[in-house]
């Protein structure tokens, strides 16, 4: 059996039989959300992000070559996990959310050597020099916090996850990138699984420590995909990226700018997102996700389609 496969088979595996168990014990654990104004659901719904993680992290560790690649985002991505974990249980304030965030970005960064150094943008060349860091840094926790901003309705999230994870691992495929590959099957695998439990009505949410880990592997495969393994991030097509994760970028953005003309904190959670308003005027559950997959769908198309004409 080819290691993509048996990866993805194993997270489904790992990721449903955690589901599970946290489907019986989270509540009992305190991993609850409880309803409240700004939340659609009704009545509690147990938090089982933990399951997609650990699922979803343990094939990886059972059939990834040990390398810096590896531990770079192993740290990383374990780390945002846990920090959204903890913020499940206990509460963090956005700051020090934030602040976690930055530092765990930093870990791929200086074990792996992570570093977004130039961009191309329709075959024109954009050396980063001194802000290559620091632009990184933005591109991982911006995006790390786009996928928990869109985990507003039952399987928004996860669906996105599954078209992303598609559409890496064909870039994986084509640039040879086998670590990549691992773990857009992995999370591929750990996402299907996680989806038979937040489809509508929804058994468990990702809470933020499920979104958080979505989003910063996300953020990093979505890089690495497009170049050979161990290869420095050289002439980065920033389009494909950019095109694959469009709608967690605008949603992410345009709440920014929305949350600063009604002077709040951008921090602030409302019901304002698009899939918020769709669904608030009578869409329904079914026909606003459906939407959503289309959109993610057709991304994941192009993102793949500007990698092969080298935008």
């Amino acid at each position: 059996m080819p290691t993509p496969i048996a990866v993805l088979i194993l997270s489904f595996t790992i990721t449903y039989w955690l589901a599970q168990g946290l489907l019986r014990f989270a509540p009992h654990w305190g991993l609850i959300d409880a309803p409240g104004e700004r939340k659609p659901h009704r009545v509690g719904t147990p938090l089982g992000g933990a399951a997609l993680v650990v699922g979803s992290l343990l094939p990886i560790l059972i059939f990834a070559s040990r390398g810096s690649n590896l531990w770079g985002w192993l740290c990383g991505a374990l780390g945002v996990g846990l920090l959204g974990l903890w913020d499940d249980r206990w509460g963090v304030i956005p700051r020090i959310k934030l602040m976690g965030q930055i530092l765990f970005a930093l870990f791929p960064i200086f074990i792996s050597g992570f570093s977004i150094n130039s961009i191309n943008i329709f075959g024109m060349s954009l050396e980063l020099g001194i802000f290559a860091i620091p632009f990184t840094l933005f591109w991982i926790v911006g995006i790390t916090n786009a996928l928990n901003l869109i985990d507003g309705l039952d399987g928004l999230a996860v669906g996105a996850a599954l078209a992303a994870s598609t559409a890496i691992a064909i870039l994986s495929i084509q640039s040879g990138n086998g670590l990549s590959l691992l773990l857009a099957a992995a999370l591929f695998g750990g996402a299907i699984s996680f989806l038979i439990f937040n489809h509508h009505p929804a058994k468990l949410f990702l809470g933020d420590g499920g979104s958080y880990y979505i989003g910063f592997t996300l953020a990093l495969v979505s890089l690495t995909s497009l170049q050979a393994e161990r290869s420095p991030l050289q002439e980065v097509p920033m389009l494909v990226p950019v095109v694959l994760l469009l709608y967690p970028i605008l949603d992410t953005l345009w709440a920014i700018v929305r949350r600063m003309k009604a002077k709040k904190s951008i921090f602030q959670a409302d019901q304002e997102h698009l899939h918020h308003q769709l669904f608030k005027k009578g869409w329904g559950y079914l026909k606003t996700i459906w939407l959503f997959y289309g959109v993610f769908a057709v991304l994941a198309v192009i993102s793949a389609a500007l990698f092969w004409v080298h935008l």
